[in-house]
């Protein structure tokens, strides 16, 4: 999957759209406060985003593709200052999303894993 971030964090109206996911899959955008330079095994992929990690939105993908925030959902900022991490000017946040692949043998090693990670994107607030 790939994951792109727009929009402008000075006015906090950035969106991330995910795409090249499975066609219905369910879809979680995480942040991390850190990043993790040389990755580790998440799942089918590889996980950047690190430090103390936040579920920022839950999405179903539609033809492969997914963002947040829709209408009606909180602005990333807003939504990750509720789950207790108040982004200040300045900061830096890791951005990936990670989605269900119910197909276990689709990565040789390590097999059996039901999830994929996308890109990640770093955003300077």
């Amino acid at each position: 999957a790939r994951l792109v971030g727009s929009g402008s964090p000075q006015s906090d109206t950035v969106v991330l759209d995910a795409s090249g996911e499975l066609a219905t899959a369910l879809s979680i955008f995480l942040q991390g406060n850190a990043e993790i330079g040389a990755g580790i095994v998440f799942g089918d992929g590889v996980r950047c985003a690190g430090g103390s990690l936040k579920r920022i939105g839950v999405k179903t993908a539609v033809g492969g593709a997914t963002s947040y925030p829709q209408a009606g959902d909180a602005s990333i900022a807003a939504k990750s200052a509720a789950l207790g991490d108040v982004i200040a000017q300045g900061s830096t946040r890791i951005y990936q999303t990670y989605y269900r692949d119910p197909n276990l043998a689709f990565c040789v090693a390590p097999p059996g894993n039901s999830w994929n990670v996308s890109n990640a994107v770093r955003i300077a607030w």
